[in-house]
C-alpha cells in the first residue's frame, strides 16, 4: 500500500477533516482473510480497520514504518501515526504473525472487540499515541515481542503518554514474553489492582484476572532509558514524586511493581 495520511482540513477551522489510507476494511459481519504479506509503505496508514462484528485475519507478517516517507521538519509530525489493527463494536483482528508498526500496535473499541497478536516477535515503536490501546470492554492479546514509546517529535508534550492503556472493563493482555523499553511519558497508568501476573487467555486464571486492566505482567520486562520517564502516577502524587531522573535501565520486571 502507497497511500498516506492527508490532512484536508480548511485553514482557521476547528473541525478537522482527515484521510488515512486502510489496507483492508470489514464492516456488518463482513470477513476478510488476507493470504500474503502487508507491507504499507506511506504514513499514518491503517493496515485492519473492523467494525460491527466484522473480521479481519491477516495470516503473514505485517510492516508500516514509514518506509517512503520523508524525514524533514515538515513531514516529521506525521511520522509514527500508523495503525495496525482497529477492531469496532464486537470485531475481531488477528495478526496470525509477526507485526512491525511504527505508531500504535492495536485499538480496541467495543464489548466483543478483539485484537489477537498470535507472532512472539512482534515490534511497536509507540509515539504520542500509545502503543496498545483498549476501550469499552475492547481486549487486545499481545504475543511477545518488543514495545518502545519515544519521543519522536521535539515539539510533543509527554507528560501523559503511556505505552498501553486500558479503561474500566477492557484488557489488555501480554501473553508472551514482551520487552518494554521507555524513553518518555508514565509506565504504568493506574493502580496495583488494575494489573495481575497472570495471563486471562488462560481459563485457569479467570479468577485471579477478572476485572484487571493489564494481565500477564509476569511476561513483561522493562528497560526505563533517559529522564523523561514518570515510573507511575498514584493517587495524590505529583510527577515529581515519580519521574525517574537518573540514567539506564531501573527495573528488571514490572512483576516487582504489581506485587
Amino acid at each position: 500500500m502507497t497511500a498516506r495520511y492527508k490532512d484536508y482540513t480548511p485553514a482557521g477551522s476547528t473541525t478537522k477533516v482527515e484521510s488515512f489510507p486502510v489496507a483492508y476494511v470489514a464492516k456488518d459481519s463482513g470477513i476478510i482473510t488476507a493470504e500474503g504479506t502487508t507491507d504499507a509503505k506511506g504514513f499514518g496508514s491503517i493496515i485492519a480497520y473492523a467494525d460491527n462484528d466484522a473480521k479481519i485475519t491477516l495470516k503473514d507478517k505485517v510492516t508500516a514504518v514509514d518506509e517512503w516517507a520523508a524525514n524533514d521538519d515538515a513531514t516529521k509530525p506525521y511520522l509514527y501515526k500508523n495503525v495496525g489493527g482497529y477492531a469496532n463494536d464486537g470485531s475481531k483482528v488477528t495478526f496470525k504473525k509477526d507485526v512491525t508498526i511504527r505508531g500504535m500496535g492495536g485499538f480496541s473499541n467495543g464489548t466483543g472487540s478483539m485484537i489477537e497478536f498470535e507472532g512472539t516477535n512482534n515490534k511497536i515503536y509507540s509515539a504520542k499515541d500509545g502503543g496498545l490501546i483498549a476501550q469499552d470492554n475492547g481486549k487486545i492479546n499481545f504475543g511477545g515481542g518488543e514495545i518502545e514509546t519515544k519521543k519522536r517529535n521535539a515539539n510533543d508534550d509527554y507528560s501523559g503518554v503511556v505505552p498501553f492503556l486500558a479503561d474500566t472493563g477492557s484488557n489488555i493482555n501480554f501473553k508472551g514474553n514482551t520487552k518494554l523499553t521507555i524513553y518518555d511519558g508514565i509506565l504504568m497508568p493506574g493502580t496495583k489492582n488494575d494489573y495481575a501476573d497472570e495471563d486471562s487467555s488462560d481459563p485457569a486464571n479467570a479468577t485471579a484476572t477478572n476485572g484487571k486492566k493489564y494481565t500477564g505482567m509476569s511476561n513483561v520486562s522493562v528497560d526505563v532509558e533517559g529522564t523523561g520517564v514518570i515510573l507511575k502516577v498514584t493517587k495524590g502524587g505529583t510527577k515529581a514524586d515519580n519521574k525517574w531522573i537518573g540514567i539506564g535501565g531501573l527495573i528488571a520486571g514490572v512483576k516487582m511493581i504489581c506485587i
